[in-house]
């Protein structure tokens, strides 16, 4: 089907005036596009609506200032409350246009816009809910800034009964819309909307057993469509995976081969918030330590936190282990047994160890401000106030002490550094400590700078340090040692899952030591997730030719398929195919799978998990 296009540029709006009273604004858009009802007359109200929150205004302005003559201006006055916006917008009724994805586009500029930013935004909403929100808060205009071309993308379910199209000013300024454009791409397939009603599959029983071929086999009318080649050739290597529980790794030993010449293997997942992701990388530890020599694993949380938790892991419970180590979103009954098991092996030759790699912090910053307490009593124990100052703070840092915090770990760090022979003679029972610490007031001088950017901008800053200290770990700490890392996909993969975005943490991994890496992505097909906040979410089956369809057609209920395999057979050409996939579950991204995996592990049907 062929791509097309419903142009509404602020020159068309040259018969209505915006006024600062910030009543409805109407004018006749004739349609033009056959997928969507008619804007207009199907609710005989206004096309256009403008709204403000306290303290904005919107302008027409045609000053034939090139490439846009004409354009819609919102400015912030002087009345402005803080956290407001102001905005103008469109509802279509578009339940003709479902299955299908909207891409709105356009020119902007601005002028003096500080704490906030420019651009458009869409929701898509159905059965009574949002189903699909995006806007420009991570690349909008901001500053002072030229005109340049921006653009949204969402998708509209076949469900869909609603879409929002408009624009956004955020904090001071003003911003300048022009020739905003509404593409409708037919040939994207999008899924049913998710429902809140639709019932959450029951949990798997754990058990021993591994499963037969015909327990595993994926029901015909549960298999997506895909090309025949790409079917062909999931067909050919997929490699079932036969349990969640088990400790009968038979099914496992593929892997073997795989990883041998691999110092570190990445474990990812498309959501924090699934039951079957905890329970099968639990598994898939057990086996990589058990059988292959993995005795160190890394997760995404905080460096300091989870090295003293390991320190105490054979003589605490599993539970507080847990606790004091990994961030709260996978506080699970799933993941406990992880800790279980990290627990029972203290007393082997080959324990398996515990850290972390995340800059951020998790409940508290405990451990890491203890440790750096013990070196400057050591130094200087009238320096300690200042550092419990800081530290307190760090969680709330405003733009006004963001500098102070900044250069207060900046001599922390050149403290600890030059100091650093000292602190090793007074710690020899801790001979780690010391270059923990310096590696933590890195990650400091990160976390702060992370502070009043961008979701985008903090996101690199984030990611360069985790792999920074990721680094720290295979190099300094455990030196000798393979590492499982336990992270979300977008960290672990080796490019962004989308064009613009942050550069990954993964990315930097494999410039550094790709040939040492060997990272897995987790996805799933269908069922129910949480968010992070442990709010349920269903999750609706893969929408034909989409990423997670091809793997739905290994025909497996669980699989893996290892994309380290030659390229030249035509039927792989989806592994160098852009792909549309899914992240947690229901937010489209666009990825060519042999740019961000060695493999790939799949499990169709998914539940929440149990929270503790």
């Amino acid at each position: 089907m062929a791509t097309s296009e419903r142009t509404f540029a602020a020159r068309a709006l040259a018969a209505v005036l915006l006024t600062a009273t910030l009543q409805a604004a109407a004018q006749e858009l004739p349609l033009r596009n056959p997928q969507f009802r008619d804007w207009n007359r199907e609710q005989g109200g206004p096309a256009l609506w403008l709204t403000s929150l306290n303290g904005y205004t919107a302008e027409q302005v045609c000053d034939a200032a090139a490439p846009a003559p004409c354009a819609v201006k919102l400015s912030a006055t002087a009345s402005r409350a803080s956290g407001q916006f102001g905005t103008f917008f469109h509802d279509l009724r578009v339940a003709a246009a479902g299955a299908s994805a909207l891409t709105l586009s356009g020119r902007i500029r601005t002028q003096a816009v500080k704490d906030g930013w420019a651009g458009f935004f869409m929701l898509v909403r159905a059965e009574g809910k949002t189903v699909a929100y995006k806007n420009s808060e991570e690349d909008g205009a901001r500053g002072d800034s030229e005109w340049r071309n921006f653009s949204i993308r969402v998708p509209v379910e076949p469900n869909a009964e609603m879409v929002r199209v408009g624009t956004l000013l955020t904090g001071t300024g003003s911003a300048w819309f022009s020739d905003l454009k509404l593409v409708v791409d037919g040939d994207s397939k999008v899924a049913l909307a998710a429902r809140r009603d639709v019932p959450i599959p029951p949990r798997p029983a754990p058990s021993q057993t591994l499963l037969a071929d015909s327990e595993l086999a994926l029901p015909a009318t549960a298999v997506p469509t895909v090309r025949a080649a790409w079917r062909r050739d999931v067909l050919a290597h997929r490699h079932p995976i036969r349990s969640l529980f088990s400790d009968d790794f038979s099914d496992l030993a593929f892997l073997g081969p795989l990883l041998r010449e691999r110092r570190v293997i990445q474990l990812g997942e498309s959501s924090h918030g699934v039951a079957e992701f905890n329970w099968m990388k639990v598994r898939l530890i057990k086996f990589l330590h058990e059988k292959l020599g993995y005795d160190v694993i890394a997760f995404e949380s905080p460096l300091t936190q989870c090295d003293a938790a390991g320190e105490t892991a054979a003589k605490e419970s599993a539970e507080k282990t847990m606790r004091d180590c990994i961030f709260r979103v996978w506080h699970t009954d799933e993941v406990l047994a992880l800790f279980d098991y990290v627990r029972q092996t203290q007393a082997s030759p080959r324990p398996l160890r515990l850290t972390g790699f995340d800059n951020q912090s998790g409940s508290s910053f405990s451990a890491t401000t203890g440790r750096f307490r013990t070196m400057l009593e050591i130094l200087d124990p009238a320096a300690v106030p200042a550092l419990l100052q800081h530290e307190g703070t760090l969680k709330n840092i405003k733009k006004e002490n963001r500098d102070s915090a900044l250069a207060y770990y900046t001599g922390l760090l050149q403290t600890l550094e030059q100091n650093r022979a000292r602190l090793l003679g007074h710690l020899t029972d801790h001979p780690t400590w010391v270059d923990l610490a310096i590696q933590e007031a890195r990650s400091r001088i990160a976390l702060v700078r992370m502070h009043g950017l961008p979701m985008a901008v903090a996101s690199s800053v984030r990611d360069r340090a985790m792999a920074d200290n990721l680094d720290f770990v295979l190099d300094t700490l455990y030196p000798k040692q393979k590492v499982i890392v336990w992270a979300h996909n977008a960290h672990i993969a080796y490019a962004p899952e989308k064009t613009g975005s942050w550069k990954p943490m993964g990315a930097w991994l494999a410039e550094r030591r790709r040939s040492d890496v060997y990272t897995l992505g987790l996805y799933m097909g269908r069922g129910a997730g949480a968010m992070n906040n442990r709010q349920v979410y269903n999750i609706l089956p893969p929408a034909a030719e989409s990423f997670e369809a091809i793997l739905a057609n290994g025909g497996y209920k669980m699989s893996l398929l290892d994309f380290s395999r030659l390229q030249g057979n035509p039927d792989a050409a989806w592994l160098r195919t852009s792909l549309e996939a899914r992240t947690w579950g229901t937010n489209p991204v666009q990825l060519v799978p042999a740019n961000i995996y060695d493999g790939v592990l799949y499990i169709d049907t998914v539940t929440p998990p149990q929270y503790r």
